[in-house]
């Protein structure tokens, strides 16, 4: 699965005379590509077949937790398994790094990340 970042698109500002300039006006336009799916497939399929992003060393919740949470939420005493905990857990952590890269992102024209910058992240992503 190609990826589709501005690093590893293989082109250097060598072989093109106005890359600087076609770069800076592709990401204005496209740079949450790693933030929007259009696609139908399956979540877990998508991030199978091309996982573009890294897997979080640490992350703020444990599968038992996501459990209760879910168990409370769902207000019936119905078990969940942990197979489905375990995936939305992997979804969640999926979902914290686009945030962070997105916020990441948006960041860089003053050199600070605020919390508007993480607002508006989690609005483009969720």
């Amino acid at each position: 699965c190609p990826s589709l970042s501005l690093s590893s698109s293989g082109r250097s500002g060598q072989t093109q005379p106005h890359a600087g300039t076609r770069r800076s006006s592709w990401w204005q336009h496209n740079g949450s590509w790693d933030t929007v799916s259009t696609l139908t497939e399956d979540a877990v399929d998508i991030l199978s077949k091309c996982p573009h992003l890294p897997d979080l060393e640490e992350y703020p919740w444990t599968e038992g937790e996501l459990q209760e949470v879910v168990r409370k939420v769902s207000g019936s005493e119905a078990s969940i398994s942990l197979e489905a905990v375990h995936r939305l857990s992997v979804l969640l952590r999926r979902a914290l790094v686009r945030i962070s890269r997105e916020a990441q992102r948006l960041s860089e024209l003053h050199r600070r990340c605020t919390r508007q910058e993480v607002q508006s992240a989690v609005r483009l992503v969720l």
